[in-house]
């Protein structure tokens, strides 16, 4: 039987170079992958990143889509394109390069199986090159929340659905992802498995102290990540031992610095983008870890700070609530309740002892390890 040849292609991958804060997710399956199959990777080229590069047995191919240092694909493209209307015009060309550059790889490389993160453009792409080029090549795409929630108009609507129709296997990194295709597309071969977390860096209880309380943040500032609801329910707190660190950029940002400054809060430590390497090292230094989205695709962060033995703190969304069983591993609280969320807050920053909640979420945060993902992948690349 012939080697199975998989090519990954993604629009969110690491350059690998120093401060790089692009989320590891797909290099970290990817390069478990690896272990496995001969695996490939076609992503944009982005600043100061290699054309070509070999990184744990993966060999890496970056194109070029556009001109200049401003590209859409720098980053999350969504938040990119409602931040800038004109990376709107991007979009195409970067869709045509990527077409291109896998039609070069498959036949260099003599791919058989393709794995798309993201439906679309992602999807898009592995489904025209099926259609066009090679109707023997397996499809295998990835649905992370955005492309899924994110593109919900009509007509993406009947795209997604068209490209998943297509596709020889489907994953979703959340039940209510599965629950949302679902709505519109009675598919049977779509399974849910998360992304994973690097275990072997997130693995140290951290007890509360007497002396104070180190709350934490971590993800994009976006609108769908409600960080204002989060400094609300903190304005409450007058209990100066409690101190809050947000990390993360986005364009809430000046809404967030804003909100800070009118109320004059105190206690607070924007530390904006932070290279992903050093994230292991803050959530240690934390004791609550608080997440009050009103979506999420796979909460990683979430499940980082869960494997690091922090209590956590989450809105009541199913994304959360798959994760979070309040009272038992962590506490969720009413969506948009800035009250409610204070309240939570309040009690675990004066509970005498919270080390069962903390074991219990360290035990919930192991099962997303990357080893066992990788296993629950290459299942689904066997079949």
């Amino acid at each position: 039987m012939d080697q199975k040849k998989i090519l990954v292609i993604t629009s969110t991958f690491p350059t690998f170079t120093e401060n790089d804060a692009t989320p590891p997710f797909v290099y970290e399956l990817s390069k478990r992958l690896a272990e496995t199959f001969d695996v490939f990777v076609s992503t944009p080229l982005c600043n100061n990143s290699f054309k070509t590069e070999l990184k744990s047995k993966l060999k890496i191919y970056r194109f070029k889509y556009w001109f200049g240092k401003n590209n859409v694909a720098d980053g999350a493209i969504l938040p990119n394109l409602k931040k800038n209307k004109f990376f709107y015009i991007q979009i195409p060309f970067l869709m045509l390069f990527q077409f291109i550059s896998v039609i070069r790889i498959c036949k260099k490389e003599n791919i058989n199986i393709i794995h798309a993160h993201w439906v679309i453009p992602q999807g898009l792409v592995a489904i025209l090159y099926k259609k066009i080029f090679n109707n023997k090549v397996k499809v295998i795409v990835s649905c992370h929340g955005s492309d899924v929630f994110g593109l919900n108009t009509p007509i993406f609507v009947k795209l997604r659905n068209y490209i998943l129709k297509n596709s020889t296997k489907i994953t979703v990194v959340g039940h209510e992802i599965k629950r949302e295709i679902n709505k519109t597309l009675d598919i049977a071969n779509l399974t849910v498995i998360p992304m994973g977390v690097a275990l072997n860096k997130f693995n140290q209880l951290s007890p509360l102290p007497k002396e104070l309380t180190k709350l934490l943040f971590v993800g994009r500032l976006a609108a769908e990540k409600r960080v204002i609801t989060l400094l609300e329910a903190f304005r409450n707190c007058t209990n100066d031992s409690v101190y809050l660190t947000i990390v993360g950029d986005g364009p809430e940002m000046r809404s967030v610095r804003e909100f800070i400054s009118r109320f004059n809060l105190k206690n607070i430590n924007l530390l904006g983008a932070v290279p992903h390497a050093e994230i292991a090292n803050i959530v240690k230094k934390h004791h609550v870890f608080i997440l009050p989205s009103e979506r999420e695709g796979m909460p990683v962060a979430l499940v980082e700070a869960m494997v690091s033995g922090l209590v956590c703190i989450g809105s009541d969304i199913p994304q959360i609530s798959d994760v979070i069983i309040d009272n038992e591993n962590g506490y969720l609280f009413e969506l948009n309740n800035s009250e409610d969320l204070y309240s939570k807050i309040k009690y675990v920053t004066s509970c005498q002892s919270l080390e069962n909640i903390s074991i219990n979420s360290k035990m919930t945060g192991s099962n997303f390890g990357w080893k066992k993902v990788a296993e629950e992948f290459a299942k689904e690349i066997d079949v």
